[in-house]
């Protein structure tokens, strides 16, 4: 089995965390405004200023629950066609990259010594936008010839059983790649 970098349910994961902590700093935010004017009937108290600062962690935990929404992680079937793969492949579940300005998701990236193979199990409708969007993050550092687009599952299987029979060998290559999707990885 390919060596998994991150969790197949992460996005499931991301959402739940952030709507508790959502939910936890609403909670906090009113209960200490509704208990600063029960004490002092009035709004024009501290409890008041505290309830504000409550609110940018609201904000900023919401803002980034409505970044994980629209994506789903991959099926397990999805993820099962990699357990033939040998272990010195790396595969990276829900990839959620960014540029700074607008988002681009893979269902996985499966990384070998010299390639990273962006996999999406649909044909998606803006591939060029997705494609535009991670090429421009890896040509910043010289690597964009590294990068292959595949979409679809019988693709993906073709690649798979071509794979099965390479070994990875430049294993530092592999690390510089995982350093860059840490880096522009949501």
């Amino acid at each position: 089995m390919a060596m998994i970098k991150r969790n197949p349910q992460y996005l499931k994961e991301q959402k739940k965390k952030y709507i508790f902590y959502t939910f936890i700093l609403l909670v906090l935010m009113l209960s200490n405004y509704v208990f600063g004017l029960w004490l002092t009937k009035t709004s024009k108290n501290i409890f008041t200023i505290v309830s504000v600062f409550f609110i940018l962690g609201v904000a900023q935990m919401s803002a980034r629950l409505v970044v994980y929404l629209p994506y789903k992680d991959p099926q397990k079937d999805w993820l099962d066609q990699f357990k033939d793969l040998p272990e010195s492949y790396i595969l990276w579940n829900s990839a959620l990259i960014t540029n700074g300005q607008k988002n681009a998701y893979f269902d996985s990236l499966l990384i070998s010594n010299s390639k990273i193979y962006c996999l999406k199990q649909i044909m998606p409708s803006k591939s060029e936008q997705l494609e535009t969007i991670i090429i421009s993050i890896f040509e910043k550092r010289g690597l964009e010839d590294s990068l292959e687009f595949i979409y679809g599952n019988q693709k993906v299987s073709s690649l798979i059983s071509q794979l099965k029979k390479k070994q990875c060998t430049n294993i530092s290559q592999q690390k510089e790649f995982i350093r860059i999707i840490r880096m522009y990885s949501l």
